[in-house]
């Protein structure tokens, strides 16, 4: 990846008190100076407050309670003149997108579609040198059997679920934007992210806090579904390499190469909290002496996308200075933190754990 500075810039962030989206704020925060941060969150099901930092290194963060959908978006980007825009916010919930999809529809395909509006005017009208990074994943191309090849950007759009297709159908709208209008944006698609901040319903936040309350870890189906993870950091430094390289109108896949089935993932975990429950200041102890009785089989979920792999033409993977099972140990001590300080506050660790 190339340097670059965000350096007295202005940088408008939808969906800020979210996982992925949180942590770029506090990178930005923690990397960077005299930066102004617009942070434009409906406090929906995945926000919290709490997720991003205070303000260090001169820089501001700036806090607006709006949902993207909303007409007054374009007289925010009036008043706040952002150099940089980058927009992560989404309903990503798979589970919650079956029972709810209408609602998935509404943020993510609505609200991205007035998102690139308002961007397109403001990019004609205010400041033509603005940047634009729509944040996207590798879902909306479907699932892969086990010796199919990995994804790249040419291969087609084919959503299962209707997270996956309200955010295939953002993508679409929003490339066509660039080809009708000339819009000046990219579209980045991860995979599967891990780390801090991460909503207790995905994979790792809700085994790790499951089995820390002693309680047993529901697996869809058999647990052999494959993913490909990488830490939430590495896919922020991606993200804002892009935003300061990119040509308009393209996509950009980053996958990491680590494929795990979903049980190969929760047995990592396991091992790394058996690690943890060691440490001379932890004051957990494991319920379940194996592995396998931390687990219980539920029925799979409607639809369930087998395998997601991606690669990219333009040569970009994965990469991180720290080792996955670092990574899932820093994960882990997040949670543990965390717990320590609801604990404080009188809150259910406490009750979980009789401290």
């Amino acid at each position: 990846m190339q340097s670059f500075t965000l350096d007295y810039k202005t940088i408008l962030v939808t969906g800020g008190y979210g996982f992925i989206m949180s942590n770029l704020i506090n990178y930005i925060n923690d990397n960077f100076y005299n930066v102004d941060i617009i942070n434009i969150d409906k406090c929906g099901a995945g926000s919290n407050k709490t997720n991003i930092n205070k303000p260090v290194n001169n820089n501001d963060i700036h806090t607006l309670h709006m949902e993207c959908e909303s007409p007054k978006f374009i007289k925010v980007l009036k008043q706040y003149k952002p150099d940089l825009i980058i927009h992560g916010a989404a309903e990503s919930h798979v589970d919650r997108s079956i029972t709810d999809p209408l609602s998935f529809v509404q943020s993510n395909v609505l609200g991205t579609t007035n998102v690139i509006h308002a961007v397109d005017w403001y990019q004609k009208n205010v400041n033509s040198k603005c940047k634009c990074v729509l944040v996207s994943t590798d879902e909306v191309y479907g699932h892969l059997l086990p010796t199919d090849p990995p994804w790249n950007e040419d291969s087609p759009i084919q959503p299962r679920s209707p997270y996956a297709s309200s955010k295939a159908a953002a993508d679409l709208i929003a490339l066509s934007f660039n080809t009708t209008f000339k819009t000046d944006f990219c579209i980045v698609r991860g995979c599967n992210n891990f780390g801090p901040r991460q909503d207790h319903e995905k994979l790792m936040p809700k085994y790790i806090t499951t089995i820390l309350q002693g309680k047993k870890m529901p697996v869809y189906g058999s647990g052999t579904n494959i993913r490909e993870w990488v830490f939430v950091d590495d896919f922020c430094r991606f993200i804002l390499d892009k935003a300061m390289h990119y040509t308009s109108g393209n996509v950009y896949n980053y996958g990491c190469g680590i494929s795990r089935t979903n049980m190969d993932i929760l047995r990592e975990l396991y091992m790394c909290l058996e690690l943890f429950c060691c440490r001379k200041d932890c004051n957990l102890v494991l319920k379940y002496k194996k592995f396998e009785d931390s687990i219980e089989y539920v029925e799979d979920r409607k639809g369930h996308d087998f395998r997601y792999a991606m690669r990219s033409k333009y040569g970009y993977t994965g990469k991180s200075d720290d080792s996955f099972r670092k990574q899932l140990y820093r994960t882990i001590e997040f949670y543990y933190d965390q717990s320590i300080n609801q604990n404080k506050a009188g809150g259910c660790f406490a009750k979980l754990f009789g401290w």
